[in-house]
Parts: structure tokens; sequence; C-alpha cells
């Protein structure tokens, strides 16, 4: 045999290999996507058991929706100013917690437990149906920071005086809305049968404004006394805001998934002294550099 036919003999066997390869290709390719179309994607699934409940009706008729805001408007008329660590308007911070308890009444009547914290705080504890689940904590505060007309509000800062639809007030955003919400809407689901699988706690302080060491240091103490331990803390949320991000159009609700905290250190290093015109090989400033990258 020649040397030409023998590298034809070759050229054809890897031509043979090649549209072999090229076929069966084609063909499972072809057998998957005739398998994928046709999937039914509910074969051997089952609706998990919270699929099966039926969902409690958000909607809510016009008296309900009055009854709400004038709770909240209530809620801003009262003037609950912290003005500084040692001193808050106590007489409306008593005020509120009667407003609390009138407004919320089914709370106390479905056993809801409520104790006052510090005398002005408040906690709530809503038992689950498992209590092998860790429970969560929902945060809100009741005080607000001092507020008059002269600072160029366009309505008067504890009147909750609605124009063009909003309600204007101190406290509106900061931070009633999230206290009446929470609790507003705790009250609506237990009305509906609401019956939560995780147990979780509700905690309102009264001085978050002037650091919270009255209010959320004493409810934190109670519960670490308890032993509580939580699977998250959701505490108030960010603004709706319109027109502030730069290539956004509409409202745009922002999300806190964390919350910036403060640390003060100390750093304080003690070496032989020495001059300026002739330092040691490791002076002071470069030992206390080293503890910061430290």
């Amino acid at each position: 045999m020649t040397e030409s036919g023998q590298k034809f003999k070759i050229f054809k066997f890897l031509k043979i290999v090649i549209c072999s390869f090229l076929i069966t290709c084609l063909l499972l390719f072809t057998i998957a996507s005739i398998r994928t179309l046709s999937l039914d994607l509910n074969v051997g699934l089952q609706l998990a058991r919270w699929e099966k409940t039926n969902n409690i009706s958000l909607v809510i008729d016009h008296h309900q929706r009055e009854e709400l805001l004038a709770h909240f408007k209530e809620a801003i008329r009262i003037p609950t100013v912290s003005f500084s660590e040692k001193e808050s308007n106590t007489t409306a911070l008593l005020e509120f917690d009667r407003l609390l308890r009138e407004v919320n009444k089914r709370l106390r009547l479905l056993l809801i437990r409520h104790e006052l914290v510090a005398n002005y705080s408040h906690l709530f504890w809503v038992q689950g149906s498992h209590p092998d689940l860790v429970p969560y904590l929902l945060l809100a505060h009741i005080d607000v920071v001092p507020a008059s007309e002269a600072d160029g509000w366009e309505a008067p800062p504890f009147s909750a005086q609605e124009i063009d639809g909003f309600i204007y007030g101190r406290g509106t955003i900061d931070d009633k809305s999230p206290v009446m919400g929470i609790l507003q809407a705790l009250e609506y689901l237990l009305k509906k049968g609401y019956a939560p699988r995780r147990g979780f706690y509700i905690g309102l302080g009264h001085d978050e404004e002037v650091s919270g060491f009255k209010g959320a240091l004493n409810i934190v103490r109670i519960m670490k006394q308890r032993s509580v331990r939580l699977s998250f803390v959701l505490d108030e949320g960010l603004a709706v805001l319109d027109g502030v991000i730069s290539g956004l159009q509409g409202p745009a609700a922002l999300i806190g998934i964390s919350e910036k905290g403060s640390a003060t250190v100390k750093l304080s290093v003690s070496m032989a002294p020495g001059h300026s015109s002739m330092p040691p090989r490791e002076t002071s400033i470069g030992s206390w550099l080293q503890q910061s990258k430290d």
C-alpha cells in the first residue's frame, strides 16, 4: 500500500469518528430539549404546610382605615420628647402608655404578655405554637427629639395635620409609624385568627433619641436574665425616597440589612525616652503603628 493510500484511510477514519461524535451530540441535545420542554414541574412536588393555609386578607375597609389613621394621629399629638439623658416629658410618656393600652385592647384579651420596663418602655411577648423555634425581636421607639414651629414646619410639629394626603408631625417617620404599625398590625392579625408558629418579642424604648440607657438597656437586661436567645432583631427601617438616587425614576424604599456601630479604642505605648536627632531603631510611634496594624 502506498503512503498516500494509507493517509487517505487515516483521514477517512478520523472523518467517520468526528461525524459520529457530532451526530451523537446533536441527538443528545435534541433529547434534552424535548424532555425540558415537556417537563411537568409539579410532578412529585407537594405543597408546604404554610402554602395550604388561607392567607389573611390585607384589605381593610374605609372605616378601619380611618380608625388606624386616627390612632396614629393621636400618637403624633402626644409630645413624647426626650430633651437629654436626664430629662424627658414623662407626662407625655404616661399618656402614650394609656393610648397603647386603649387602642390595643385585644392584645390583653389574647394573653399577649405586656410589661413596663423602666416605667415608660414596653416589652411584649407573643407566644408561638412551636416553642422550639428561636424567637425574634421587633424594635421601635416612642420618644422624639424636640421640635418647634420656629424650625420651619409647614404645620405645627405635634398637630398631626394632614396636608395633600401627608401627615405632618414630629415622629411620623422617626419613629411612631413603626410603633403603631407593629402593634396595630398584630392586633389586626390576631382579630383574623392569626397564630404565629415562631414566638416573637416587641420592644418599645422611651429614650432612644438620647442613647437608650434606660429603655433599651433595661429591655436587654431583662431578656438576658431570662436567657432569651434571638434569631434576629428588626429595628426601625429607612425611608421611601423620591428623586434622591441618581438615575432612578420614582420612589425607592431603602432597605437596611445591618446597622453601624461605634467603638472607642485607647492605645498607649511605654518606651525608653530618646532624642529625635538620634532615634532608636524602634520608636514609640512605630510601636503604636504596629499595634494599630495588628
